[in-house]
């Protein structure tokens, strides 16, 4: 089940990726850069939360795999832990971005003088 999760999250991910990369070239930066500061909530949220959930699934399976190598349920409630852990710092992430978007982010002055230019 986890590998099958893993492979539709992969699809999901890589295209996220995809269209990242295409506002990167638009941008002329890194695709690493173009996602946390673009304006596009979906395609910053698509890839967070893609990339967020392909690491959830690792360390999902790696704490099943310990408890089922060594019979001890502390690995696999260890790795339980951990994805919560993860998503709950991705979710805060993108609600900081988002709300910087909605009313943190000043408007660049289009000229001076102290009337609105128009």
């Amino acid at each position: 089940m986890l590998a099958a999760a893993f492979i539709l999250e992969g699809v999901s991910f890589a295209q996220a990726l995809r269209h990242a990369r295409a506002d990167a070239r638009k941008q002329d930066r890194h695709v690493l850069d173009q996602v946390p500061n673009s304006s596009d909530t979906p395609t910053r949220a698509a890839f967070n939360e893609d990339g967020t959930a392909l690491i959830g699934l690792v360390l999902a399976f790696l704490g099943i795999l310990l408890h089922h190598l060594n019979g001890s349920p502390v690995p696999d409630a260890v790795g339980s832990i951990l994805v919560g852990i993860l998503l709950g710092i991705v979710a805060v992430v993108l609600i900081e971005k988002n709300r910087q978007f909605l009313v943190g982010q000043a408007v660049a002055p289009s000229c001076e003088g102290p009337w609105p230019c128009g």
